[in-house]
């Protein structure tokens, strides 16, 4: 799935680091640069593969300098998302 960057509203995440993949989900560690993301909002990441992955967020739980965030979508989307990546909210 194409997602154009006009689509896109001003949320910004950034991942530094993926733990515990399991059943469909994904936890990272991240910081919120833009915006206020909540559970059932949609984010997009391009992958290493130039391919647009979607990712739906299931929970945030904020704390003063990180934010752990947990994902779930695909099998593929999940396993694609590496540290460093920048997610980006879907209209």
């Amino acid at each position: 799935m194409r997602v154009d960057m006009m689509e896109t509203i001003n949320t910004l995440i950034h991942v530094l680091a993926t733990h515990a993949v399991e059943d469909g989900r994904i936890n990272t560690r991240a910081t919120i640069r833009l915006g206020d993301p909540k559970p059932g909002d949609r984010v997009w990441y391009e992958g290493v593969d130039r391919e647009h992955r979607i990712l739906t967020v299931m929970s945030v739980e904020r704390a003063s300098r990180m934010t752990t965030v947990v994902f779930a979508g695909r099998a593929e989307d999940i396993g694609g998302l590496i540290r460093g990546t920048y997610l980006y909210a879907v209209v």
